[in-house]
């Protein structure tokens, strides 16, 4: 095939690159962690202000003993009812506390310590990014017993597609299950952009002790046809095969091709597109052709 215009090529080089497993993800809804902060924060006043009513009852039952005890104008009945008053606001103080213990142990048990930490947090924190829709919580079940690094970063995209992928940060350890109800799950947070709550993302997981070898195919040389993915070699000063692109794997430069040997060959980068479309038209036959026929 003959090279039309606008055909660039470049000479790859074989190149290393840290392997990434694939993994599912899905964007939390983390409005019931909202609730239960508002439930917290509702109860833990409530435990406030009753602690300040108990100090005062106590202190009100002591200068009352003070004064019954010298045989002031304080009567019996008058001690009793400050005595069981002070009584009643620490049974309401024991109960509030138990309550506020109890929503902080259910915001554990649901959404783990970093998560609980974030959302009790005083003043702002890295919560608020999640608040304020700067960011979403991305629950990740990576596939087998692939674990993910800690403190590592994943790339996620709402497309099967590794080069758009934006990277999501590691948050914790999930106490959810994932889709499939078995496996491992992580909290990962990343900006939110056209993410909503509930969408299923596809993830990328580096492997920084494992790595793969071969040629990076950069996306734009890469052209579909027949389903099959397929890209360009120059043979000539003005001549171009197409080759299969078998083997590959999606990274985050483009395609790597771990069986080819490119080496010391030109890969179309530019044009693809145009050289596939003239392999197409020169399998057309011409009208001239036609009437030779007849």
């Amino acid at each position: 095939m003959q090279a039309g215009a606008d055909i660039k090529t470049v000479q790859l080089q074989r190149t290393t690159v840290v392997h990434e497993s694939r993994a599912t993800g899905r964007v939390v809804d983390i409005a019931p962690l909202v609730d239960l902060r508002t439930r917290f924060y509702g109860v833990q006043s409530q435990r406030k202000s009753a602690a300040a009513a108990l100090a005062y009852s106590r202190k009100s039952v002591k200068r009352l003993q003070s004064l019954h005890s010298m045989d002031s104008n304080i009567s019996e009945k008058e001690l009793q009812q400050a005595q069981l008053q002070r009584d009643k606001e620490a049974i309401q103080l024991a109960s509030l506390k138990r309550e506020e213990a109890s929503i902080r142990a259910g915001m554990m048990q649901a959404w783990g310590p970093v998560l609980t930490g974030w959302a009790l947090q005083d003043g702002r924190g890295p919560l608020d990014a999640l608040l304020e829709l700067k960011q979403v919580l991305v629950l990740v079940q990576p596939a087998g017993s692939d674990i993910p690094e800690t403190g590592g970063a994943v790339y996620v995209n709402r497309v099967d597609e590794r080069g758009g992928a934006r990277a999501a940060q590691f948050v914790s350890a999930a106490t959810r299950a994932g889709e499939n109800r078995r496996g491992d799950t992580f909290y990962y947070r990343t900006t939110a952009a056209d993410l909503r709550s509930g969408m299923n993302l596809y993830v990328w997981v580096p492997r920084p002790t494992q790595h793969i070898s071969g040629f990076v195919l950069p996306r734009s040389a890469v052209v579909w046809f027949n389903g099959n993915p397929w890209y360009y070699v120059k043979q000539g000063a003005d001549s171009f095969v197409k080759q299969p692109a078998e083997n590959h794997v999606e990274v985050a430069q483009g395609w790597l091709l771990n069986a080819a040997d490119l080496s010391g060959k030109e890969v179309v980068v530019q044009g693809a597109q145009l050289l596939l479309s003239e392999e197409f038209r020169r399998q057309i036959p011409s009208e001239e052709d036609d009437d030779e026929g007849d």
